[in-house]
This record gives C-alpha cells, sequence and structure tokens, in this order.
C-alpha cells in the first residue's frame, strides 16, 4: 500500500474512534441539577437545548463511601417535556444520609452521537434545621443552638478521651471528622428514622466519618459530650481499623468497647447487670456475635454486660489483649476464634470466668474481699502484739 492509501486508512479510522467517543457539551443550554428532601426524595431537572432530539438520559449517581454506583435510565416518556425532571425514592437508592454524592448525565440522540455533562457534587445532610459551623484540627462540628463554647467543648473531649481510645485501637480518626450536635432527642431520632436508622442520644456513621449527637442544652454540652462521644469515637476507630470487615465484628466487641470508653457507668445499665447477674439471668455472648435484642431492657442489658466483660478483659489479660482481639479479626478471624486465639480460652470459658468474677456478693462478703489484704495485715500485726503483750520472756529480752 502506498504511503497515501496508509493516510487515508488512517483517517477514516481517526473518524470511527471519534464517532464512539463521548463528546462533552459546549452548549450551556444543557444542564443538570439536583436537589433532596431529607429522607424523602432525591430530584433532578435536567435542561434540554431548545429543539433537541435527544433519546435518551443516562443520570450516573456515584456514592463512594458506600461503593454504589447508579445508573438512572429516562427513555422517551420522560423527554416530552422540557425541562425533564425525575425524582426517586432515597429508601429505593440506599443512600446513606450524610453521604457525598456525585453525579453527571449523558445525552443519547438518533444519530448515536452522545453528549455528557461533567460530574456534580451534592453533599446529602440534614438540611431541616440551621446549622452552625466550625472546623479545627480536621474536625468539623456542627450545632445549632449556643455559642462558640459548644465545639470548643467537642474539642476538649476528643482531647481528653483520644489516647485511651487509641491505646485499645492504634489508628487514626478518619479526615475530615464530621460531628453534628442536634438540640433535640427527637430531632436526632426523626433524622434517623427518615433514613431507615434509630436510636436515642447518639449515632455513627463510620464509614461516612459521621457522627450524631442530641445535646439539647448547651450549658450541660460539656457532660453530655463526655458520656457521648467518646462511645460514638469507638465505633469510628474501630471501622478505621478494620475497613470493609467492621460488618463482621461481634457486636459484643463493638459495644463493649464503646461503653468501656464512655468511663461513668450508666446507672441502668449497672442495675440490670447486677439483677441479671443474681437471678442468673444473662445473656450468652455467644448469641451477642452477630448483634444484640430488640427489646428495650435486654437490649441495655446487653450493653451492659458486654462493657463489664471488655473491662474483665482489660484487667485480666491487659489492654494489649484487646488491641489483638482487633488485630485478629482484621485478620479475618470469627468471634470465637479471635478470643481463643487472643486470650487461649473459648468464648464459653471466657464467659464463664467472667460470671465469677461479677457474682453478687452479700456485704459482709464483699467488705472481706475487697479488704482481705488489710485485714490480713491487721490480723499478722495482732498477733504479734498478743504474742509480745503475753510472753514475759520476750518483754525481758527487749528489756
Amino acid at each position: 500500500m502506498t504511503r497515501k492509501g496508509i493516510l487515508v486508512v488512517l483517517f477514516f479510522l481517526f473518524l470511527g474512534l471519534m464517532a464512539n467517543r463521548p463528546v462533552y457539551a459546549q452548549d450551556n443550554s444543557l444542564d443538570i441539577s439536583a436537589s433532596y428532601t431529607f429522607g424523602q426524595r432525591l430530584n433532578f431537572l435536567v435542561q434540554l437545548p431548545a429543539g433537541h432530539s435527544a433519546t435518551q438520559l443516562t443520570i450516573q449517581l456515584t456514592v463512594p463511601a458506600s461503593g454504589q454506583n447508579i445508573a438512572i435510565e429516562l427513555g422517551p416518556d420522560f423527554l416530552q417535556e422540557n425541562p425533564v425532571t425525575y425524582s426517586a425514592s432515597i429508601a429505593d437508592l440506599g443512600i446513606p444520609p450524610f453521604a457525598e454524592i456525585y453525579y453527571s448525565l449523558s445525552v443519547a440522540g438518533p444519530d448515536g452521537l452522545n453528549l455528557h455533562l461533567p460530574e456534580k457534587q451534592l453533599y446529602y445532610e440534614d438540611d431541616r434545621l440551621a446549622w452552625q459551623s466550625q472546623e479545627a484540627d480536621g474536625t468539623i462540628v456542627y450545632w445549632v443552638e449556643g455559642d462558640e463554647e459548644v465545639p470548643a467543648a467537642v474539642q476538649a473531649t476528643l482531647a481528653a478521651s483520644l489516647p485511651s481510645l487509641q491505646e485499645r485501637v492504634p489508628v487514626d480518626l478518619p479526615a475530615p471528622l464530621r460531628i453534628y450536635l442536634y438540640p433535640s432527642a427527637a430531632d436526632l431520632r426523626s433524622a434517623l428514622r427518615l433514613n431507615g436508622m434509630d436510636w436515642t442520644a447518639g449515632a455513627a456513621i463510620p464509614e461516612l466519618g459521621v457522627i450524631l449527637l442530641a445535646i439539647p442544652n448547651a450549658r450541660t454540652a460539656a457532660s453530655d459530650l463526655e458520656r457521648l462521644l467518646p462511645h460514638e469515637l469507638s465505633h469510628l476507630l474501630l471501622f478505621q481499623a478494620l475497613g470493609a470487615d467492621y460488618e463482621q465484628v461481634p457486636t459484643w466487641l463493638d459495644e463493649g468497647l464503646a461503653t468501656l470508653a464512655e468511663g461513668q457507668p450508666n446507672p441502668n445499665q449497672a442495675l440490670l447487670l447486677e439483677r441479671a447477674l443474681t437471678e442468673g439471668s444473662t445473656l450468652s455472648f455467644s448469641e451477642l456475635c452477630a448483634g444484640f435484642p430488640v427489646t428495650e431492657n435486654e437490649a441495655v442489658l446487653a450493653y451492659a454486660q458486654s462493657g463489664s466483660l471488655l473491662a474483665y478483659i482489660e484487667a485480666e489479660y491487659g489492654r494489649a489483649a484487646i488491641t489483638r482481639l482487633v488485630r485478629s479479626l482484621a485478620d479475618g478471624a470469627s468471634c470465637e476464634s479471635a478470643v481463643s486465639d487472643v486470650l487461649g480460652i473459648s468464648l464459653a470459658e471466657l464467659e464463664g470466668r467472667w460470671l465469677i468474677e461479677n457474682q453478687p456478693q452479700a456485704p459482709v462478703q464483699r467488705f472481706f474481699r475487697q479488704n482481705l489484704f488489710w485485714l490480713v495485715m491487721v490480723a499478722f500485726f495482732g498477733v504479734v502484739t498478743l504474742l509480745l503483750v503475753s510472753n514475759p520472756t520476750v518483754r525481758q529480752r527487749r528489756f
């Protein structure tokens, strides 16, 4: 083939490649925008050029945190009007609250030519409240009421609680860390229920690096944060350590670590735990590997037991044992095998030892157990003194 013939072939090959190549729209009249009603609908508005001949629109959604890639295809029935509107149920799409959503548009025409709009971004947060925000050291605090003392209290709690948390789970917090402080428990519950979630005073969305807390009173914010924030931080750190394997972590370990992080014991949990120990009605830890009970009293008991078990492990085997448990789980160990690998006993044996250690005792028994060393010392010196007083020979030798 001559040089001229080769050039002709290359020219037509180039045209063929260009025909199949996506073309990014230069026409400013082509546009897409997105909005949402929190917990309900995700809405799109597509503006097409006047006199368009589009045959199909494809809206591509990407949610990096949850790994979702969703293609929404709109055929001729949707293209009768301009602009084109489309609304989808957020629950059906499965998009988590407080996620970053990336969306783009492709337009197909009758001649096979595709037009593409560059990707846009939408942050799906709870927009029903007028949030204030402040960022410091990789943490963004959102609150509704109060002054800058509120985010300052958050930073103080982070500084105070992180060292011990990271001794147990030695990883960094996600960046950025977003902390939303709701003005009431009802507002928080509403936000969670709208998105198929439910809890009372706090929640963590570890894959998004988001913590949601109910802080109803700015004057008590510091004490509330000291109790609630370390609990949720524990969940985030465990997710950072385990990544995709976080869903496999035993619930008693996840929630036990979080409960242990609270510092001050919950009086309701302590009361239920003492009653269950007295009555012999504690929950089996093997059943708490995969989840907690749904009834309120049993759920509270499960939290109390889990926190108590983690405290026992830490006291008996050292804080490093908790770190080794987390690493064992990260390596793929199961609930049962992680315990046996790290502690050298089965989960059932661990539960038995924990039960013996925590058996309720009568006041006299508890007094003797807690003060045994000093009682022995007093008895020893009492006997020595008695011998000295009652033995004349000993008295003479002393003088």
